[in-house]
């Protein structure tokens, strides 16, 4: 189980990941210089762990493929 104050983070953390995706350029160009980096900044996170979880996809995906082909040739040459 969750625990209460670590959803509620979560959730706030969800809700500042969708203001900032859905924040207009007017609204960003209001924004102080301070703020402007600071949203830059998550941005730059959020695609470093995007990048992160693909990556790691992408390892497991060849893993399993590697597998794959060393069980393929297995069996092949169980056939012989």
């Amino acid at each position: 189980m969750i625990h209460p104050v670590a959803k509620q983070k979560k959730k706030q953390e969800e809700e500042e990941k969708r203001r900032l995706e859905e924040m207009s350029e007017d609204e960003y160009d209001a924004l102080t210089e301070e703020e402007k980096a600071e949203i830059d900044r998550k941005h730059l996170e959020q695609k470093k762990e995007r990048l992160k979880r693909e990556n790691e996809k992408q390892e497991r995906e060849r893993r399993e493929k590697e597998m794959q082909a060393l069980l393929e040739e297995k069996r092949l040459e169980e056939e012989k």
